[in-house]
């Protein structure tokens, strides 16, 4: 692909990005901050069983500060650092998040590790795949999810150089650590080593993500832009920036791919303003550009008592309220509220045609009982899943069943339940998540026609 067919690709992907990605793609940008306490406690609970890892360098502390953080503020969102040796074993209790890693030896453990560990190089890629499979089949403690927490390695090291992009008219910076030509600058693509002397670029790093995510699919591997403190200013500044939106551009290309936006969720304070660099930058062919920087809101050195992070911890606050969000979306949750299970019917309200009780909190199993005078004949359980409830999407039934008649509901899906008499009677729905766990049910008042058609269910 050449440079030109690049910057199209790129353009078209951002601008039309509505329209070729799906609603339901997982990208933690700043606007999913505030729904933090959105998710529903089920949810919470299955992010509770994680193990998280984040291998980077100081501005990957601010990831395990950020967790903390949060759990200061609502205790719910309850987790455990491991910052040094071997990640703890699974709990459903809190959170796991570790920094630490499966040494390329693999004798051992590493606390720390920025691009030369991620994906500059062959080695790399081969000693986190074996840090995935190692943690999958050997200990048996799988990783949930796995992330890399950038440090300034778009822009540090080596300073805007080399031949001007002729497309984005700057030159590139940052490091490339253990890549085939050491520590040079680096660009976007392949067509950048022309510019920069190195074979090292953005596509290198998405690669690597798409890698790990191919060689372990247990193991959800989500993309990461990176900071946007330090280097702000002038063409490191903006170059830093275009990288960024090269990572957006390519994970909104594919809905199966997960993107943690480090950089825009930082751009931003509480308010929803977003700071843009008041110098801005003027690039070699005359073209004026404006760009997002930390907010001062967000800006500090917070060290948590492992390291300085380079943001503050209002910053960090925002970065956990997202991860939270995102691992709820990666356990399972669709994002929305709407078919939350409502509290149980205790049967005090004489109108309630139908009851479902749970007959003991260590079985799945309900007894349901009912009006005879609204199903007295040939009584039958229709169900399925709860979220097909709208359009009455059945999974299957037991017909002729007793009053009162005791049920095991299948487990690990959200179920409805309907009693009815040749379609007339009264529905009402179960929601269980796994077995033994009851998420409530919900109860009609009236006896009437279930508008469900039943034709062929049951005799």
């Amino acid at each position: 692909m050449t440079k030109r067919s690049s910057f199209i690709l790129l353009f078209m992907v951002l601008v039309l990005a509505p329209a070729l990605t799906s609603s339901a793609q997982i990208i933690a940008n700043h606007t999913v901050v505030d729904l933090y306490d959105q998710i529903p406690q089920q949810w919470i609970d299955e992010v509770k069983k994680m193990l998280v890892c984040i291998p980077g360098e100081s501005h990957g502390r601010g990831y395990m500060y950020s967790f903390d953080e949060l759990e200061q503020l609502d205790s719910n969102y309850a987790f455990n650092p491991i910052w040094t040796g071997a990640p703890e074993a699974y709990t459903d209790q809190y959170l796991r998040v570790c920094r630490t890693y499966r040494n390329a030896a693999n004798t051992g453990w590493n606390s720390s590790g920025g691009e030369e560990d991620f994906y500059t190089s062959t080695a790399a890629l081969n000693m986190m795949q074996q840090h995935l499979n190692y943690m999958l089949n050997t200990v048996s403690n799988p990783v949930s999810v796995f992330m890399f927490g950038w440090c300034w390695d778009m822009t540090w090291h080596n300073n805007p150089g080399g031949e001007i992009d002729p497309v984005y008219q700057v030159r590139w910076a940052g490091s490339s650590e253990g890549g085939p030509q050491d520590d040079l600058r680096w660009g976007l693509d392949a067509d950048d080593e022309l510019l920069t002397g190195n074979s090292v670029n953005m596509q290198t790093y998405l690669q690597a993500v798409e890698y790990y995510n191919t060689g372990c699919p247990e193991t959800k591997t989500v993309f990461t832009t990176g900071p946007v403190d330090g280097n702000s200013y002038g063409e490191n500044g903006y170059q830093r920036y275009l990288k960024h939106e090269y990572i957006r551009a390519f994970v909104q290309a594919d809905p199966g791919r997960v993107l943690f936006d480090y950089a825009d969720i930082l751009n931003y304070n509480d308010q929803g303003i977003e700071y843009r660099h008041p110098t801005g930058y003027t690039d070699h062919g005359g073209t004026f550009h404006t760009f997002p920087s930390i907010h001062p809101d967000n800006q500090g050195n917070y060290d948590g008592g492992s390291g300085a992070c380079h943001i503050g911890q209002q910053g960090c606050l925002r970065l956990g309220k997202a991860l939270w969000w995102m691992l709820a979306r990666i356990a399972g949750w669709d994002g929305s509220t709407a078919n939350t299970p409502q509290p149980i019917p205790d049967g005090s309200d004489p109108s309630t045609p139908v009851l479902v009780s749970k007959i003991s909190d260590s079985s799945s199993a309900l007894l349901i009982e009912w009006d005879d005078q609204c199903s007295p004949l040939n009584t039958n359980i229709i169900y399925g899943p709860l979220n097909g409830f709208d359009t009455y999407a059945i999974t299957d039934a037991v017909c002729g069943i007793d009053n009162p008649e005791t049920w095991t509901p299948p487990d690990s899906n959200l179920w409805f339940v309907l009693v009815s008499d040749n379609d007339l009677g009264t529905e009402s729905s179960w929601g269980q998540a796994t077995s033994g766990e009851r998420n409530g049910s919900i109860a009609s008042n009236t006896c009437a026609n279930t508008l469900k058609d039943l034709t062929g269910t049951c005799p």
